[in-house]
């Protein structure tokens, strides 16, 4: 990592240490995810010369546990350019939602910033055209998690997460699949990809499809 990147990396560091403070003593179910289901499973297909490039790294703690199997590591957060000068990968991955293709009332806010997230891997796979790394963007729906039950009484309606949604074992696993294979985008569960194509068709047609599936509160309006 050069020395302009460790600056903005260090910055970013410290930062969001004084953020997640709080809310990682809410809850810490994101990281233990992220042990046990996605970097696991890379840790066996990590070969020599390999890179990491994470983006959204967040604290920068999940990044500098795993650096030391890579060759080269950069970490970016929020809006800079995660473009690095030259890497040497098989495949990166940008986690974005199924909000980042169709936003939700009460969570305007997260839905932009996944919008942002998938304008910025659509422009990102392009960018590293050549180079030898595939981009892959993820958008999950609402996958099993108790992340939000310490606020679960204050969710919208339309929200369906907890018990009954999708196992995050298997999103990981179609997660690996989809990098293997370069693809451009995944969608999962599969209904997130009729959200895709319902919203980009006629952004009418999938608020009345998300209120005859979630109700009065997923599409508030049919005009």
């Amino acid at each position: 990592m050069n020395a302009h990147w460790k600056e903005h990396f260090d910055d970013d560091v410290a930062f969001h240490r004084r953020t997640a403070a709080i809310y990682d003593c809410v809850n810490t179910e994101p990281r233990l995810l992220a042990n046990d289901l996605l970097f696991g499973p890379l840790d066996r297909r990590v070969a020599p010369g390999d890179a990491l490039l994470d983006l959204g790294c967040g604290t920068g703690q999940m990044l500098l546990r795993y650096a030391s199997r890579f060759k080269r590591a950069i970490g970016v957060e929020y809006s800079r350019d995660g473009k690095p000068e030259s890497v040497r990968a098989r495949g990166e991955v940008i986690v974005s939602s199924g909000a980042g293709l169709r936003s939700f009332p009460g969570a305007a806010a997260y839905g932009a910033t996944k919008a942002a997230q998938r304008g910025f891997g659509e422009a990102l796979r392009h960018e590293l055209g050549g180079t030898g790394v595939g981009l892959t963007m993820v958008y999950p729906g609402e996958i099993v998690s108790s992340l939000h039950d310490h606020e679960r009484a204050t969710l919208p309606d339309w929200y369906r997460g907890g018990p009954g949604a999708v196992p995050a074992a298997k999103l990981a696993e179609a997660t690996l699949a989809a990098i293997d294979r370069d693809q451009r985008g995944l969608y999962y569960p599969p209904l997130v990809r009729t959200l895709r194509i319902a919203h980009g068709i006629s952004p009418r047609l999938a608020d009345r499809m998300l209120r005859a599936l979630r109700g009065r509160s997923a599409a508030p309006r049919l005009d």
